[in-house]
């Protein structure tokens, strides 16, 4: 499935299988002989040639023309080095894609075609987590990404409902690769965004300032060896007090910001310069390679991973709202094969703590309502006050006129 792609509350998704047309689902595209207003849409992906075109076009292609989901068929068999891409805007499609297997996408078009088959053929895909005793839950994070910083926070208060037993929480750091240097035999010593010869970068964080990746590929390492050299508590901590720190974000300062920090949190500095230091398999680090880093890497390669922060439970990516540290929760908990008591429990009390809120809402409402009801009889009966004191006035200057002009003209 594709990383943008967008999975229903529902989890499910069912709708007639309808062949696109233009088939490549690179321009506006119809269905070729479904009737359905919400086909689940079959597009293909070509190789190597010029009309083709990327993941995210096809779907959104596909959701223009009303599509529930776009599923795209592979020019071969081999998709476990396939992958479609969130190019930057994969934000804009609301609809999950899916790559299949092109003897697969075969199959289905030729029951599509058969022509003893009356109706279109109908798909129902299911979103699901596979159900395991523990829960696995990775995070992808970067060191220098606010956004980061803001997802460890939020998920720390669901994170200690949990066992360490029952929820198995790693994470992890992306860091990229200087593709010149790799050319050059990762022999360059030049490039301030990164180490090892250009194995391992980090976008520079404050631009023309001071700071560059380095910075923040030196960051990844020690959060790394925190997590790894210190308890998980510790850890959760200097994440969380880094994030909230501007000065340490800036990385103006980032050596003194970081032992500030290891220190007010009872962190041994010593012990995770040591793991930083014997992290590099070489004097020179400039050029050395980084075991803990080469392992990131392959995690990172392995899981495809093309944003942070991302999340990861028992080996599938989450497609939910991020932000929310509610419905992660409850991701997290639909992975048990057993659901602790914790779980079930966590969403009764939510609800019992929420029916104060609403009552006092309601009464809110009332009140601002009888007040509005006040204000307007208040200002009804002032104004029939003031059209009866104004009729008197003139009834009064009436009778003294009338009063006058009889004395004249007698």
């Amino acid at each position: 499935m594709a990383p943008y792609s967008k999975v229903p509350k529902a989890k499910t998704i069912f709708g007639q299988i309808a062949e696109a047309s233009p088939a490549n689902g690179c321009d506006t595209v119809k269905s070729v002989d479904a009737d359905s207003p919400s086909p689940i849409f079959l597009l293909f992906r070509s190789e190597n040639k010029p009309e083709e075109c990327d993941a995210i076009t096809k779907s959104r292609m596909a959701e223009i023309a009303g599509a529930k989901a776009a599923i795209i068929i592979h020019y071969d068999d081999n998709i476990e080095e396939a992958y479609l891409y969130d190019e930057g805007l994969g934000a804009i499609i609301n609809i999950p894609t899916l790559l299949i297997k092109k003897s697969a996408g075969e199959l289905i078009l030729k029951t599509l075609k058969d022509p003893e088959n009356k109706e279109p053929p109908t798909a129902s895909i299911i979103f699901e987590i596979p159900q395991h005793v523990t829960v696995d839950m990775i995070v992808w994070l970067s060191a220098a990404l606010q956004d980061s910083y803001d997802l460890v926070e939020r998920w720390r208060k669901y994170q200690l409902l949990l066992s360490e037993k029952a929820l198995k929480f790693t994470p992890h750091y992306v860091t990229w690769y200087c593709h010149s240097c790799k050319k050059s035999f990762w022999n360059v010593r030049d490039n301030d965004d990164c180490y090892s010869g250009g194995r391992y970068c980090a976008h520079d964080p404050d631009g023309p300032g001071p700071a560059n990746g380095r910075n923040v590929v030196d960051e990844t390492l020690y959060q790394l060896c925190i997590f790894s050299k210190q308890t998980k508590d510790e850890w959760w901590n200097y994440v969380i007090a880094f994030g909230k720190d501007e000065d340490c974000l800036s990385f103006k300062d980032p050596k003194k910001c970081r032992e500030r920090l290891m220190k007010e949190n009872s962190i041994d500095v010593k012990a995770i310069d040591k793991c930083v230091k014997d992290s590099f398999e070489g004097d020179d680090i400039l050029i050395a390679d980084n075991r803990i880093l080469r392992e990131e890497r392959k995690h990172h390669l392995k899981r495809k991973v093309s944003f942070v922060p991302a999340i990861i439970i028992n080996d599938v990516t989450y497609k939910g709202n991020i932000d929310s540290g509610e419905e992660i929760f409850s991701e997290v908990c639909s992975g048990f094969i057993d659901e602790p008591q914790v779980c079930s429990s966590y969403d009764t009390e939510h609800r019992v703590t929420m029916k104060p809120i609403t009552y006092y809402s309601y009464a809110i409402v009332i009140a601002l309502f009888l007040l509005i009801v006040f204000f307007f009889v208040v200002i009804v009966v002032y104004r029939k006050m003031m059209q009866r004191e104004l009729n008197n006035q003139i009834e009064t200057q009436l009778s003294t006129i009338v009063a006058v002009s009889y004395t004249h003209l007698t």
